[in-house]
């Protein structure tokens, strides 16, 4: 019975404003710039449809209250709120970047997609080595805000020096770059789900949905940045084919980078080459002010200060240790008996 109960009562009405909202930014996305022009009307149509969703969403969530699939008391914090725009924002860079890496390894490197898959293993040792280690630092010095902000910086240097990437670039220079952006992410992506969970310590019911939230706000991100990227690379890869290799069929190459070194002759394959790296560039940058945004979001997070519980104090010792005090950063103390 009890779970008929809240079955029936699930925000069916808002999980369908939500989904069909996405749905239409994600065709929007999917067709601007690519099988359609962004002032196409069915472009336009599915961005309007989207942001009067979105509209529709958020006013019944607010009618729905305590029944909402959002409920509206987790936006009450400033801290939270941030949180959800540092996630996306994060994710929009680093899957940008996991995604068009291999592509460059493919499109200038000459690699086929296992190799190319291969060459980017360091990007996702690092990014679980940097969780690990993240984790064990908070643990150790009792504040999760450092690492939270440290990791969007991290990543926009390496985002920055793929933007210096070329044919000349040597193996382990691309190694490295991979590590810093790998560091980046891995830093602040799973430690913004730490500063959500410390947000709510006191409020057990809502880490679930928080939570939950946080990673939809991942996905929604992640959807965004490559219909994003996607349009990009398209634009500026035909720029550049015009400049260095303008006898080349633009569609040929935008299908599948290996196109290059199957489908064109030899003469040709230098400057499509330099005109892909060129593109890649440009797409590679888009991290920079990204994790720019996701920094300044970041440095607005609450700094609580992470106490595990100890020992059951004996009798007449004094108060047992504090558990999960909070205390900002702007004094720099910390609780008397921690």
């Amino acid at each position: 019975k009890d779970l008929l109960q809240q079955t029936l009562g699930l925000d069916y009405v808002g999980a369908t404003l939500v989904a069909a909202a996405v749905t239409c930014v994600v065709l929007a996305l999917q067709w601007g710039g690519n099988i359609k022009t962004w002032n196409d009307k069915s472009v336009i149509i599915c961005f309007v449809f989207s942001g009067a969703l979105t509209i529709l969403f958020i006013a019944w969530e607010i009618y729905m209250f305590d029944k909402a699939m959002v409920p509206t008391q987790v936006f009450k914090s400033r801290s939270i709120d941030t949180v959800y725009l540092d996630t996306p924002l994060l994710r929009i860079a680093s899957l940008v970047s996991s995604q068009y890496i291999p592509i460059f390894y493919q499109a200038v490197r000459h690699k086929s997609a296992t190799d190319s898959g291969i060459n980017f293993i360091p990007f996702m040792l690092v990014v679980i080595l940097s969780i690990m280690v993240a984790g064990q630092m908070i643990g150790k010095i009792g504040y999760y805000w450092p690492i939270l902000v440290s990791g969007p910086v991290i990543f926009a240097v390496g985002s920055r020096l793929f933007f210096t990437i070329s044919t000349s670039t040597t193996s382990a220079q691309l190694i490295g770059f991979q590590i810093l952006i790998g560091v980046g992410a891995g830093m602040g992506l799973q430690n913004s789900l730490i500063a959500i969970q410390t947000e709510f310590k006191d409020t057990p019911k809502l880490i679930g949905r928080v939570t939950s939230m946080a990673s939809f706000a991942q996905f929604l991100g992640g959807t965004i940045g490559l219909g994003v990227a996607e349009p990009v690379l398209a634009s500026e890869l035909s720029k550049y084919l015009l400049i260095y290799a303008p006898e080349v069929p633009a569609g040929i190459i935008k299908e599948s980078p290996t196109a290059i070194y199957t489908e064109l002759p030899e003469s040709m394959i230098p400057g499509v080459v330099h005109a892909y790296s060129l593109a890649l560039h440009i797409v590679f940058v888009i991290g920079v002010p990204v994790a720019g945004l996701a920094l300044f979001a970041a440095m607005f997070v609450k700094n609580i200060w992470i106490v595990k519980s100890g020992p059951p104090a004996a009798a007449g010792s004094g108060p047992p240790p504090a558990v999960g005090t909070e205390k900002n950063m702007k004094n720099g103390e910390r609780p008397e008996n921690a």
